[in-house]
This record gives C-alpha cells, sequence and structure tokens, in this order.
C-alpha cells in the first residue's frame, strides 16, 4: 500500500477511547492524556516517542499503535487509571477547558509545563515494534484458563500494513486494518483493504504441549484455525474495496463489519460456526446484508 492510499483510510485513526464511566483517554499528538469526567480535570499520562494511529483502552492498560515501522506502546495503568500516583495532585491541577496543544505542526508542537514533582515522561510504558509498516488497529482481550490451575491471559491483537494482525502471526494477502476477538473468547475476526472478513476460531492447545510459565503465571498455549472467507456485498457506486471496523453483540450472537463504501453487514455467528452441519446453505450467515450508511466514505 502506498501512502497516498493509507491516507484514505480516514476511519484508520482512532483517538479516544474509555473502559471506566468517569475516564477518558485520548491522544493529542504524541501526548496521552486522561479527562476525568467528575472532576472536570485532565491529566498527562505519558509521552509517546512516535505520531500515534489508534489509541484503546482495557483490562488495565492502554495500547497506542503508530504510523510508522508497527511502532506499539503499552502503558499499564494503576488500580485508581492513573500510573504515577504521586503526580496525582499536581496532574490534576489542568482544568478539562483548558486548551490541548492542538497544533496541526508536530514538530513545533509544545509540551505543557510540567509540575514540581509531576515525573509523567517516568510512567511505566513499555515500547515495542510489531511489523514493518502502520499499526491500524490495537483491541485488548481476555483469554479464560481453558482448565483450572491455569490463568486467564490478557492480549493484545494488532492489525497492520504488513498484511498481518499480530497476536501470533497470521498472514493475509491484503493490509489488516481491524481484528477483535469475541466477548465469548471463541472467534477472532479480521478485515482490511477487501470486501472479505476472516474469521478464526480461538482454540486453547490442549494435547499437544504443556503450559507456558509466564512469571508467576501458568498459561495455556492457543491456536486460530481458519473457520471461513466471506466476500461482502458493495456499493456499485462507490467502493474502494476496504473494510475498518468489526463489532460483536455482548453475548457474541450477531457479528458486524462496516466497509469505507458505507455498507454495514451483520451477520448470525451460529451459522458462521455451524458451516460443517447439515442442510448449511451458503450465504444463510448474512442476516443483513445491505445496511447502507447516509453518508459513503465518512
Amino acid at each position: 500500500m502506498t501512502l497516498d492510499s493509507a491516507l484514505l483510510h480516514h476511519q484508520l485513526r482512532h483517538y479516544i477511547s474509555t473502559s471506566d464511566p468517569d475516564r477518558i483517554y485520548v491522544a493529542v499528538g504524541r501526548i496521552i492524556y486522561t479527562i476525568h469526567i467528575s472532576s472536570r480535570k485532565r491529566e498527562i499520562i505519558t509521552v509517546i516517542p512516535f505520531e500515534p494511529k489508534c489509541l484503546t483502552a482495557g483490562l488495565g492498560w492502554i495500547g497506542i499503535g503508530g504510523s510508522k515501522n508497527g511502532d506499539c506502546a503499552f502503558i499499564k495503568l494503576g488500580d485508581s487509571g492513573i500510573t504515577s500516583p504521586r503526580t496525582r495532585a499536581a496532574a490534576l491541577d489542568a482544568d478539562i477547558d483548558s486548551p490541548l496543544p492542538l497544533d496541526l505542526d508536530p514538530p513545533l508542537r509544545r509540551l505543557p509545563p510540567r509540575a514540581p514533582g509531576n515525573s509523567f515522561l517516568s510512567n511505566p510504558r513499555q515500547d515495542a515494534e510489531f511489523g514493518g509498516s502502520i499499526v491500524n488497529s490495537v483491541t485488548l482481550h481476555r483469554l479464560p484458563a481453558p482448565r483450572e490451575g491455569l490463568d486467564h491471559e490478557d492480549v493484545a491483537v494488532l492489525s497492520n500494513n504488513d498484511k498481518t494482525e499480530m497476536l501470533e502471526t497470521i498472514r493475509h494477502p491484503i493490509c489488516m486494518n481491524y481484528a477483535i476477538i469475541s466477548p465469548d473468547s471463541k472467534v477472532l475476526a479480521a478485515v482490511g483493504d477487501a470486501n472479505q472478513i476472516w474469521f478464526y476460531h480461538v482454540r486453547p492447545i490442549t494435547d499437544e504441549h504443556g503450559p507456558v510459565q509466564d512469571g508467576d503465571k501458568l498459561l495455556s498455549e492457543w491456536k486460530w484455525p481458519l473457520i471461513k472467507k466471506v466476500d461482502l456485498d458493495s456499493d456499485p457506486h462507490y467502493d474502494d474495496q476496504c473494510c475498518f471496523t468489526i463489532a460483536f453483540s455482548p453475548c457474541s450472537s450477531l457479528c458486524a463489519v462496516g466497509s469505507q463504501g458505507g455498507i454495514i453487514t451483520i451477520f448470525d455467528m451460529n451459522s458462521i460456526l455451524n458451516v460443517d452441519l447439515e442442510g448449511y446453505k451458503a450465504g444463510e450467515e448474512v442476516l443483513c446484508p445491505s445496511l447502507t450508511a447516509a453518508r459513503s466514505a465518512v
């Protein structure tokens, strides 16, 4: 994918997320903020070393993907949602209505002045590179312990322009834009620069390998066999062959995928998972194949 075509994906920019009723996490340039709703104050969490492309929060973490080289940052949040307790008083001096640094030229952007004792630059953060291109999305998920004696495992699923989503490496023929695990932890769904969606089983490995020791945790290994790839309907008047987001219903029975052409397709996941049942007919998994947005490409 060329840089010019990547810039056409206006939807692939996620700079705001929340996992707590009282906090909103937002990226403004390289500065990552927490906005505290009840107190109407904001806090600088950290400053990352790259320009962000996407941000998500959940499971006690903030995950951030970058615009080059597979750059990623993972910020560990404390129980209060603030990474550095001794900076809390100073950080909350900034009023929520005071301007954020919204300069359009990132090299000229200035950091807000630090209050005495504010050590946001030393907050616990893990930087890494996964793949060699744009990280289009990061989603966080907790895989349950498959049996007694094992621990649950928190994972990050990264979708990258190097044609993978990074959890284990699952190769695709196109640049990948979004991947997510269903709430019941049974299905991984992924989309990219095509009118197609891939569905994978999420299965613990119980018969080939033993559990893996990770610090004080005992974890299962996982495998991701392909269930099926489904071709999606397209808009004859506007279609750039790209899908950019997926959402599951809370009980995982429905899955919706949105295309940049403005079409939303909704799947019956029972039909997706039961493709080998006798009497199954292709196409039965699609409940609503042509729900079209009022404005395409927005």
